[in-house]
């Protein structure tokens, strides 16, 4: 099920979060649900919730341990983070160098879809 898969990558993101030294998560989120999923674990690190939408922002600025942030990507299949990584760190949330968990799908959009976690350098 669709849960099930959110929580073994909730899992993963703890152990690996917590076996290397990184320095944020940065989870893509269509809905919040995946950034929320992992928040709840209070982990030391910063949970930086990627999204497109402006209305999910909002509701996740009041998550403990979610920094929202609104960027528009272009649909389809998810390659790499690294156009999302230049905004980040041009809006000064990341730096060059930062070790960061990526939490994503398959997809770009699609609700349900997050069934990746990769280690990342910015």
């Amino acid at each position: 099920t669709v849960s099930s898969v959110m929580a073994a990558a909730a899992v993963s993101v703890v152990r690996s979060s917590m076996e290397r030294k990184v320095d944020s998560i940065v989870v893509f989120t269509e809905t919040g649900a995946s950034a929320r999923t992992i928040a709840r674990y209070r982990l030391d690190v910063p949970v930086i919730a990627v999204t497109a939408s402006e209305k999910v922002a909002e509701a996740m600025a009041v998550s403990y341990g979610i920094t929202p942030v609104v960027i528009n990507m272009k649909g389809g299949k998810f390659t790499t983070p690294k156009v999302v990584f230049d905004e980040l760190v041009k809006r000064e949330i990341l730096d060059r160098g930062d070790l960061v968990v990526v939490v994503h799908g398959s997809k770009w959009y699609g609700f349900g879809m997050t069934n990746a976690v990769q280690v990342s350098e910015v």
